[in-house]
């Protein structure tokens, strides 16, 4: 990443600059706000940030790049002097960082660890990955879907549904239709940070997906239905509980 350090920090150096000139015409905003991004990328794959995906985000971003060329070409010479060396530093970063090899395992193991434990899913359950990132694998069966993310808060780790609709479903909801009392145990806030702790819950979430999922793995009529239900009576439960303890006590 040494190779990052000279454009990098010549981005960075002029960004006070930049913040006081974007009120000046709609291109200095646009093109603030770009340097903001592409010096917090480049920061990222400096620093050894294992979360992102540069190759992704780099090519999205020359796209960005590209245009703003365009757009300066059109400038008078003053604005053109003054934002084309710092558009060619920008597109040196983005090159760089688009060469940032992603880690095999995933950030703190995570791909590792979901192919570990969610083997079964694509074994047992005809499963594939459909999209994967190093904080992020996404399977489906073609009817039933399952998002998995490395992430701080429990109901964006691990959602479900069917394949083609907004509904979604949590953890609580599974085992809630089953009467399992874990379900009050869930935490909303988790600490993901590191690799035992990655490995501790996704191996709990595919505990319960082995225990009660097989309904809904294998497509069974009904067992999305009987989801909706034990979402809206969990819910209620919620509301119920979130009353009694905070309701209006006058």
């Amino acid at each position: 990443m040494q190779l990052l350090r000279e454009p990098l920090f010549e981005l960075e150096s002029q960004l006070p600059e930049l913040e006081d000139r974007r009120d000046s015409a709609p291109i200095a905003n646009d093109i603030f706000e770009a340097a903001v991004y592409w010096s917090q990328l480049g920061r990222w794959a400096f620093e050894g940030n294992t979360k992102v995906n540069y190759p992704a985000r780099a090519r999205g971003e020359k796209e960005l790049l590209a245009k703003l060329r365009e757009t300066i070409e059109t400038k008078s010479g003053e604005d053109k002097v003054r934002y084309s060396h710092l558009l060619e530093v920008a597109g040196k970063i983005l090159r760089i960082v688009e060469n940032v090899p992603l880690p095999k395992d995933g950030h703190l193991g995570f791909l590792r660890i979901i192919h570990e434990r969610f083997r079964f899913l694509t074994i047992d359950y005809g499963f594939r990955i459909v999209d994967e990132e190093p904080t992020q694998c996404r399977l489906s069966s073609g009817f039933t879907y399952v998002d998995l993310n490395w992430a701080t808060n429990s109901s964006m780790s691990f959602s479900f549904g069917a394949d083609g609709t907004e509904k979604t479903f949590w953890i609580e909801d599974l085992l809630y239709l089953f009467g399992d009392e874990r379900y009050r145990t869930i935490p909303q806030q988790m600490d993901l940070e590191t690799e035992s702790k990655v490995d501790r819950w996704f191996s709990f979430v595919a505990s319960v997906l082995r225990q009660h999922g097989h309904a809904l793995l294998s497509n069974s009529s009904g067992a999305l239905k009987g989801l909706e239900e034990a979402q809206m009576n969990r819910d209620a439960e919620y509301a119920e509980e979130m009353e009694r303890l905070h309701g209006n006590r006058d």
